[in-house]
């Protein structure tokens, strides 16, 4: 029979000396026993490490993808293939929140540049009076109406 040549000195020193048998017999079978478990223990957790990495890399792309959108470029979407089912839901919630925000931009854009126009009347209203009142020689009493019609100009501004 073919036996390990290592084995086989055990095997016949265990035939002279019954008792030690069993006890070598019980420490090779310890040995092995524990040098199997650390190797099955080192593949598990390379093995779950791999599973691990891949199974991260759709919310690694869908973390690039929605870092990518900033305030210039709100009219972007996440794309919603190619991600489990979860994660189509997430980026549909961020769809819908990326819409408001880009209608938020444009309502606030709209709304300053009317700011400006309501703005820019008035004071140009009050800069072109002042100027023609200073261009010639007034009576206080000109002066005095031209300070009360700025005042209520001043006033309808706040």
């Amino acid at each position: 029979a073919l036996i390990y040549p290592p084995l086989k000195e055990i095997l016949n020193y265990a035939h002279l000396h019954h008792e030690q048998y069993t006890y070598l017999l019980t420490q090779i079978c310890i040995k092995k026993f524990f040098i199997g478990l650390w190797l099955s223990t080192i593949i598990i957790i390379f093995f779950g490490y791999l599973l691990a990495k891949k199974s991260m890399r759709p919310i690694k792309n869908f973390t690039q993808e929605l870092a990518s959108i900033h305030a210039l470029s709100l009219n972007k979407r996440l794309q919603n293939e190619g991600y489990p089912k979860e994660l189509k839901q997430l980026a549909a919630t961020c769809n819908d929140m990326l819409l408001r925000l880009e209608n938020a931009f444009i309502h606030i854009k709209q709304f300053s540049a009317s700011m400006a126009h309501e703005l820019k009347n008035p004071i140009h209203y009050l800069q072109t009076a002042t100027e023609v009142t200073l261009t010639t020689p007034q009576s206080v009493e000109a002066y005095q109406e031209v300070l009360h019609t700025h005042l209520e100009t001043y006033q309808h501004l706040t």
